[in-house]
């Protein structure tokens, strides 16, 4: 089971470990982004309904589906972790990600917390 860790504030980029994801970057409120293993590009989102959202955008506007899904609990909710193919670039998730306004993200978090 993955051990979950709080994650800093939009902002701040200080390397975080999720046990596997290693130097993840924060690109929206509640998102982060990085390599698990050095294997494949994963997306970590702190809430359910805010995960479900980027699933959407990413999978059906984007052309960007990803393989699997992982989630921990944690006190106050869920953290959800989207696992991409290995083909799947990084630098194109991110940028598709930050197309997205911080408002609608926090808005979506809002929903449930």
């Amino acid at each position: 089971m993955m051990t979950a860790v709080l994650l800093p504030a939009f902002g701040q980029e200080p390397p975080v470990s999720i046990r596997g994801e290693e130097n993840m970057k924060q690109v929206l409120p509640y998102i982060q982004i990085g390599m698990h293993n050095d294997e494949h590009v994963v997306v970590v989102v702190d809430d359910y309904e805010l995960a479900d959202f980027i699933e959407d955008y990413l999978g059906d506007d984007c052309n960007l589906p990803f393989d699997y899904r992982t989630r921990v609990e944690r006190q106050g909710g869920e953290v959800i972790t989207l696992h991409f193919p290995t083909s799947s670039r990084l630098q194109e998730i991110e940028d598709s990600l930050k197309k997205l306004s911080s408002g609608e993200v926090e808005d979506i978090y809002r929903l449930n917390n």
